[in-house]
């Protein structure tokens, strides 16, 4: 036996906007539960809806709760006349880099070239540190090396170009190579 299906004389197109109709009906089958259909149908703001008929042909879907000058598969919260395009978003900046300390875990050493000793240098008995600033890249690479303490008669020329090829293995922030910031100190001892 086919359920028996009864619609009841409420029936109604409500107005939500403009550009949205709803259409309500309520069906009773016997033995059952009430059942609520609700039919959202959207508009062009330049199509009339006259009748019935003319809302059940009416256009359905994607559109239903969108924006007047929005795109067809926007986003809430987009900008209304904006565009979908294919363009990835532009990469994400460099990040500056960070000092060690907190969860900035240092770099640690994995190739040391000992620098040249100056024979000038040797001859005028020199000896002492050089203290340099630098930049110990996601690869473990030296750049952007500074003297903060040198000595004279090309020692702390002599400490920038052996920095310059030591390799590490780069500081970390929650386990992700980055860039550091890191004092390194070359000492030059007489033998």
């Amino acid at each position: 036996m086919e359920p028996l299906v009864e619609e009841v004389p409420f029936q109604s197109w409500v107005t939500c906007s403009p550009l949205v109709k709803v259409h309500l009906a309520v069906q009773l089958e016997i033995g059952a539960l009430p059942a609520l259909t609700v039919t959202v149908l959207w508009k062009p703001p330049d199509q009339e809806l006259t009748t019935a008929d003319d809302a059940l042909h009416a256009p359905v879907g994607a559109d239903v709760g969108g924006v007047v000058g929005g795109v067809v598969g926007g986003v809430v919260g987009g900008v209304v006349g904006g565009v979908i395009t294919d363009t990835a978003p532009p990469p994400p900046k460099e990040q500056a880099p960070l000092r060690v300390g907190g969860d900035v875990k240092a770099p640690q050493t994995l190739t040391r070239v000992d620098p040249t000793y100056p024979e000038v240098a040797r001859k005028a008995r020199i000896s002492g540190i050089v203290i340099v600033e630098c930049i110990i890249d996601k690869n473990g690479s030296v750049r952007d090396v500074q003297v903060l303490k040198g000595l004279p008669f090309g020692l702390d020329q002599a400490a920038v170009e052996a920095v310059k090829k030591w390799k590490f293995k780069p500081g970390t922030l929650n386990g992700q190579p980055v860039d550091v910031i890191f004092n390194l100190t070359v000492n030059f001892k007489l033998n």
